[in-house]
């Protein structure tokens, strides 16, 4: 049975920029359990349903539909209902640098701006309009489908992990952040080194869903063929071996360690997830590759170390982004 529910109980000022699927979900559940206020900057087809009969969240995490979220389909929209407390950064890493101003004024002097995003170097993109000690970073591992005014939460791996900006010491922002997810029933912690978890999910991305959306399949048949385990082997030693010249310190510490704990864990718990990038290109949409693939690749060639295989696979997604959408 789906439950109704409104929102508007007090709280914080909250604001997602690209609710999508991980967006839609982050900014319902704020509002559901959280009681706060929150805004939705999207596309159309989604919140124009939304705000017809409001945004449907199904799977693991329950059943409910969440009415009296604020909805806008432009930044000028948004701005004109700021400042906000938070501003949650959920667009593709493709998309960073052309939302971050808006980012950064609909925070105004005291906001947070928050990303929750795939890949490498949206921290440092949005470091240039937004100061640090107001930036905070999050690795979101939990999967989501997405129709018109649905979202499905059909996976979650780990906590949603926060953290402030450089990495490496501790944020008393993130640790209120948290709270905050938490307390709309979003698994979350904080940490002091955010940069390992964004890169151990970076890992992750780059040796399941270049491959997965190569091969049409979920990620679990990933593991039934010797082909595909060895080409997952390859992407992790390289980009452990990558992380390592950057002087980043991963957990699992060795690629071995990495490898065992994806096949036997990361995988198998996520075995029935489609990749995002899967349905961008079945959309005719860019994907996220060169802020996967693509950043280690030019990371790794910066400091002399082999990246074929990581290079291999960005060359084939986006060799199928120029088939699944031509002239653009």
């Amino acid at each position: 049975m789906t439950e109704e529910i409104g929102t508007d109980r007090g709280g914080q000022r909250i604001a997602v920029i690209g609710a999508g699927a991980i967006g839609s979900v982050m900014g319902g559940f704020l509002a559901r359990h959280g009681g706060h206020e929150v805004h939705l900057l999207g596309r159309g087809w989604h919140l124009d349903p939304v705000a017809a009969r409001g945004l449907h969240v199904t799977g693991i995490w329950g059943d409910c539909r969440i009415h009296g979220l604020r909805l806008h389909t432009s930044p000028e929209s948004l701005l004109s209902a700021g400042p906000f407390d938070y501003v949650m950064v959920c667009v593709k890493a493709v998309d960073t640098v052309s939302v971050r101003q808006c980012a950064a004024e609909a925070s105004g002097s005291e906001g947070y701006v928050v990303s929750l995003q795939n890949g490498l170097g949206n921290a440092e993109a949005l470091a240039e309009v937004v100061p640090e000690e107001r930036l905070l970073v999050g690795r979101v591992i939990f999967g989501v489908e997405i129709q018109p005014a649905e979202v499905e939460v059909t996976v979650s791996a780990d906590d949603t992990v926060i953290g402030g900006w450089p990495s490496g010491c501790r944020s008393e922002a993130a640790e209120r952040f948290a709270k905050l997810l938490v307390a709309a029933r979003i698994p979350a912690r904080a940490t002091e080194h955010v940069d390992r978890f964004l890169w151990a999910k970076l890992i992750y991305n780059c040796a399941l869903n270049p491959l997965a959306s190569l091969m049409d399949c979920p990620y679990g048949a990933l593991l039934k063929t010797a082909e595909t385990r060895e080409w997952m082997k390859r992407i992790v030693y390289e980009c452990y071996a990558v992380a390592e010249a950057c002087g980043v310190r991963l957990e699992p510490l060795t690629a071995q360690d990495y490898i065992t704990l994806l096949f036997e864990t990361l995988i198998p718990v996520t075995a029935e997830h489609h990749p995002s990038m899967l349905q961008a290109l079945r959309m005719g949409k860019r994907t996220e590759i060169s802020a996967l693939n693509g950043e280690v690749v030019r990371r790794g060639r910066q400091h002399g170390v082999s990246v074929s295989a990581l290079d291999a696979l960005r060359t084939l997604i986006q060799a199928k982004e120029a088939l699944v959408r031509p002239g653009r």
